[in-house]
């Protein structure tokens, strides 16, 4: 299964799974181990991996994305968060959980219940019952 959209020549978005169903009377995709990768300026992304996943298309467009089975999403920087799933919304261009989610990056493990990631802004919220642990001299 494949899909991508790509506006004024600029891949904006891809979907890539190793099997997917496509209904198209409703725009909704059921995927098995889907990759879904968000473009942001040239040579950056944001990628999202799951055992399962669900996509909604509008006329090509992605609307929503949810993947689930023990998710990742990989920022360029380094940074991985992990959940039970995630949700891609593109009118927010957010990315957001309500489950337990674990943040690792260069020296830090952060975990909370909430986590929401404006893919435009990069700003990363973590909430409900975060524990942080710091490792020095990691980076």
């Amino acid at each position: 299964f494949h899909r991508s959209e790509t506006k004024n020549g600029k891949l904006l978005w891809e979907v890539r799974a190793q099997r997917g169903e496509y209904y198209p009377e409703s725009g909704r995709a059921n995927l098995k181990t889907p990759s879904i990768l968000l473009f942001q300026e040239p040579g950056k992304s944001i990628t999202i991996n799951a055992p399962i996943g669900l996509v909604l298309l509008n006329n090509e467009s992605l609307q929503e994305a949810k993947v689930s089975g023990g998710a990742r999403v990989v920022h360029q920087s380094g940074v991985v968060a992990e959940s039970s799933e995630f949700l891609y919304s593109v009118s927010s261009k957010e990315i957001s959980t309500d489950k337990i989610a674990t943040i690792t990056g260069s020296g830090f493990i952060a975990t909370g219940s909430v986590l929401n990631f404006n893919s435009e802004s990069q700003k990363l919220r973590l909430s409900n019952g975060v524990r942080t642990t710091f490792t020095p001299g990691k980076r």
